[in-house]
């Protein structure tokens, strides 16, 4: 049994660490991308394309942290990885939200040219 437990605490691990991974990518590929096309003039919101990348990466970010809630073996534990999951949960909100309100002002303003 406690062979089970540590094998798929391991297991476990290494998909949070794989999910952390694939949230940091999506950051440094976002923002990469949006410096580039910032600097070449090119005709893309960046504010809003880099607000997307960066509720993708949080999204796969607190499905780690959720995951970690598993692995956890005390309250303490529970309490802090709820504290990031609530954090992250926020931030997520905030870049929707705001993502939300640069859509509607965008799309104004194509239709103000039009």
């Amino acid at each position: 049994m406690h062979a089970f437990k540590t094998l798929f605490t391991s297991g476990v691990t290494i998909i949070i660490h794989l999910l952390e991974i694939m949230g940091i990518t999506i950051i440094c590929v976002g923002a990469i991308r949006d410096f580039v096309c910032y600097f070449t003039g090119r005709e893309v919101n960046v504010r809003l394309d880099l607000a997307q990348s960066l509720s993708l990466a949080l999204e796969f970010m607190l499905g780690g942290e959720i995951l970690r809630t598993v692995i956890a073996h005390e309250l303490s534990d529970i309490i802090i990885v709820g504290a990031i999951i609530v954090l992250r949960v926020a931030l997520t909100l905030l870049i929707h939200w705001e993502s939300k309100h640069l859509e509607e002002y965008e799309h104004k303003e194509h239709e103000k040219k039009a």
